[in-house]
């Protein structure tokens, strides 16, 4: 009989607090950390020799979209690109999409098996499609009380909060009032609001502002997610954005954001396009589109936003990443597609070029458009947090953006070991028990006695992201060992085949039983 599962011994023990690091054991026993001393006398089931290597807590992805491919098959369900960047939680149902049945979520997980931990926020955009559908306009006072119901329905069931995408349709189609209103219903439950903001660019100040005024009427804690500035005429500025932030957090809102440690983002091709053209989905567009007058009109939006916005001022800083229905032009940007089939790469081109590729259906892309320089000052802001914007991914599958593979080694070898702009404590408070605070997580995101045994072990010298835009299908490395739940995952870099992970639920979770259901109407 062993006294404990695991002893790391002789590693240097960095707590997720932000406090200097120290050389210690640590003793994990029934999935907790049973203690953490200088030297651990006792015997243990495995020991692992941490010389020369950190152990921190296990790394919390507060902004994914894991959700949708988690249960995909036993390969989505091991979650490898996550497990190899030290990450051990996730959570997922950000920017306004979600499943409207959490207590279904976490009965799937129950019964597969998944390698990583989840939890899972309410997206607006689906609880209002589910009782409004795909419609341009506010709530009615009956439509509102029936989202009530589905956002306490799912708060119940275990959500961690409710998500919104203000770009995103029918999310753009709400008004504040009817958001803060649902934000009333998460208070009830300890939830936080998190937002793909209305505006990422030249509206940013405002579109923050509408944010906070959220969680000054719900009385909520408000996230801002993937801090960003999109377009040149807004790069520089991100002292403004975060000067915005620290008057808010003066004045008592409470208020904090997360980033993605690169220079481009990822979306829908679609976002190029007005959101009143979106309404009703695919198909409506599709006809709207053989309007002479509405396609002008659409085309005047387009333009803009590529030569302003997303598009970087160059159609070649567009690049498609997934086209499952025309899967060749995967890796390739707007520029080489146009110079393919003979047309010159103008804007003009460009912009029709879009319209026939959102006529496709369900392109995604990666969009060339920020800054090196906002994305190290935002990086450096006291109360951030790292996450990915990622997804699981299956190997070789698709072009996807390299943030689901690297975010958090990039941080740690571009941003703490090569430029130094975090110290290596900072970087992983970052990682580990800002975000488990924020998200009402109160037994992860530090090494102390008691807490969930969530544990990475990694060399500092060696963990370094692999993926890139050209290539991104490349496992992240560096990680040697990563405990989930007191459960061995990670042993000497490869995986252990464990499925360790377990369904994170709000706090304030109670017997779903107990709860009016209500049926999707669309």
């Amino acid at each position: 009989m062993f006294d404990y599962d695991f002893i790391i011994r002789n590693g240097f023990l960095i707590d997720g607090t932000g406090t200097p690091g120290y050389f210690g054991d640590i003793a994990v026993k029934n999935g907790k950390i049973a203690r953490i001393e200088k030297n651990i006398t006792g015997s243990a089931h495995r020991l692992i020799d941490a010389s020369r290597k950190i152990v921190s807590p296990g790394f919390i992805d507060v902004h994914t979209h894991c959700d949708k491919d988690l249960l995909k098959n036993s390969a989505t369900r091991q979650a490898l690109n996550y497990l190899f960047q030290g990450v051990t939680l996730v959570i997922g149902g950000n920017c306004g999409m979600s499943t409207v049945d959490v207590a279904d979520f976490s009965s799937q997980i129950k019964k597969s098996s998944i390698g990583i931990n989840v939890g899972m926020l309410i997206g607006h955009n689906r609880v209002r499609e589910t009782v409004m559908g795909c419609v341009n306009r506010y709530a009615g006072e009956n439509e509102l009380a029936d989202m009530k119901k589905i956002v306490a329905r799912e708060m119940q069931n275990g959500a961690l909060g409710i998500s919104t995408g203000l770009i995103y349709i029918p999310g753009a189609y709400s008004s504040r009032e009817e958001i803060a209103e649902l934000c009333g219903v998460v208070k009830n439950y300890n939830g936080i609001y998190t937002t793909h903001l209305r505006d990422e660019g030249i509206g940013i100040i405002k579109a923050i502002e509408e944010a906070s005024e959220v969680g000054r009427q719900s009385g909520i804690p408000v996230h801002l997610s993937h801090h960003k500035l999109i377009g040149k005429s807004m790069w520089g500025k991100s002292g403004e954005t975060l000067a915005k932030i620290t008057e808010l957090q003066n004045q008592g809102i409470d208020i904090s954001f997360d980033q993605y440690p690169y220079n481009a983002t990822s979306t829908t091709i679609d976002v190029f396009l007005p959101s009143w053209a979106l309404e009703g989905g695919l198909r409506d567009t599709r006809k709207l589109l053989k309007d002479s007058r509405k396609r002008t009109q659409i085309l005047k939006v387009i333009h803009w936003n590529l030569k302003n916005a997303r598009g970087g001022g160059d159609p070649d800083n567009v690049m498609i990443c997934h086209s499952p229905n025309k899967p060749e032009i995967e890796g390739k940007s707007l520029a080489q597609l146009m110079e393919k089939t003979g047309h010159p790469p103008t804007f003009e081109d460009a912009c029709e070029l879009i319209l026939d590729l959102t006529a496709l259906g369900d392109v995604k892309c990666i969009f060339h458009c920020l800054d090196e320089r906002d994305v190290e000052t935002i990086l450096k802001y006291e109360d951030g947090m790292v996450a990915s914007d990622g997804s699981i991914i299956e190997f070789k599958e698709q072009k996807p953006h390299p943030r689901s593979y690297g975010t958090f080694p990039r941080v740690l070898s571009k941003y703490v070991r090569e430029k130094k702009t975090l110290s290596i404590e900072n970087a992983i408070r970052k990682m580990t028990s800002n975000p488990a605070k924020r998200f009402g997580l109160t037994d992860r995101g530090t090494l102390e006695e008691g807490a969930c045994a969530d544990i990475v072990v990694f060399n500092p010298r060696e963990i370094e992201d692999a993926s890139t835009f050209e290539q991104p299908h490349q496992y992240s490395k560096g990680i040697d060992f990563l405990i989930i739940n007191g459960m061995l995952a990670m042993d000497d870099g490869k995986f252990t085949g464990e499925m360790a992970g377990k369904f994170i639920k709000n706090s304030a979770h109670k017997d779903s039983t107990q709860i009016e259901m209500i049926k999707p109407l669309y």
